[in-house]
């Protein structure tokens, strides 16, 4: 169902985000995996604590609360074992992981580059064994078992898609099939204490497209939509959003890759192999720009 947006209240607080979040379709109890851009509901300041303290007011206590902690990767070629995934890594994620990640009750999974973070009762069991040995997107699974939803919250556009995109190509095999699997990974250390490199074969790649994804959510009747504060959210149940993910990408891999000629992570995916040659040309054009707005401000001194 698409809730109408309506004037945000004015002033955002995070009683009233508690409203739109309610309206939204979050409830009390639910398991809850999100990614927001914060600054565009429009608190005064401290949003992503406030926009936290909503969301943690909205599930009450026996809701759970997830989102990504991820601290990103290597090159083989540039390995620094100087920088080793722990607990205390700070995410790349955003201010709300960064919000959760510092709140007493938080637990982090131990993913060397793509670590979770959850609040609330299940929180532990759900990413107690997301580790090394996991898939990325793991956790996924266990968000669909539980009737969890998946919310994206400002940046709808900007930073697109749900969670389960992600599982879908991981589970399909999708995430394996690209030139850089492996070439990427972290240090970290196992739970021994020895410091180890994770050597990173399922790699998910670029979410820009993922928007491409919306019209077969709204065509199966499982996205709602509607404002959060001065900005725009989506909804979906995990369970719902799943079915319709697995049946584009087994029908069309490549359904949701970015429109970016230039971008890495979806010009050397295996499965569509007509973006490699387009992916070269870009580089390359990016390359000979570069050298020429050099050459030209060395010439004017």
């Amino acid at each position: 169902m698409i809730v109408p947006v309506e004037s945000a209240p004015h002033p955002i607080t995070p009683e009233t985000v508690v409203r739109d979040l309610s309206a939204l379709g979050i409830s009390a109890g639910d398991t809850l995996l999100v990614r927001a851009a914060a600054r565009s509901i429009g608190f005064a300041a401290d949003h992503a604590r406030q926009l936290l303290s909503a969301l943690l007011a909205t599930l009450d206590r026996d809701g759970t609360l997830l989102a990504y902690a991820h601290t990103g990767d290597q090159y083989v070629w540039r390995r620094d074992a100087s920088r080793f995934f722990t607990a205390d890594s700070p995410n790349i994620t955003g201010g709300l992981a960064a919000a959760m990640l510092a709140h007493p009750r938080a637990f982090r999974s131990r993913h060397p580059t793509n670590s979770w973070v959850g609040i609330g009762p299940n929180a532990e069991s759900m990413l107690s064994d997301h580790d090394e040995n996991a898939l990325c997107f793991a956790p996924i699974a266990r968000l669909i078992e539980l009737g969890g939803k998946d919310a994206v919250i400002g940046n709808v556009h900007t930073s697109p898609g749900l969670g389960t995109l992600h599982y879908v190509q991981e589970e399909l095999g999708l995430a394996r099939r690209t030139l850089v699997s492996g070439l990427i990974g972290a240090y970290y250390r196992d739970r021994e204490g020895e410091l180890r490199w994770y050597r990173k074969v399922h790699e998910p790649g670029c979410s820009l497209g993922f928007w491409k994804a919306y019209g077969h959510y709204v065509d199966a009747g499982v996205l709602r939509a509607g404002p959060v504060g001065r900005t725009y959210a989506i909804l979906a149940e995990a369970a719902h959003a799943y079915p319709v993910d697995h049946a584009l990408l087994s029908r069309d891999p490549g359904a949701v890759l970015c429109s970016d000629p230039g971008c890495p992570r979806c010009g050397l995916v295996t499965y569509a192999p007509m973006r490699m040659p387009r992916f070269l040309v870009a580089r390359l054009a990016r390359l000979i720009r570069r050298n020429i707005a050099r050459d030209t401000n060395v010439a004017n001194g």
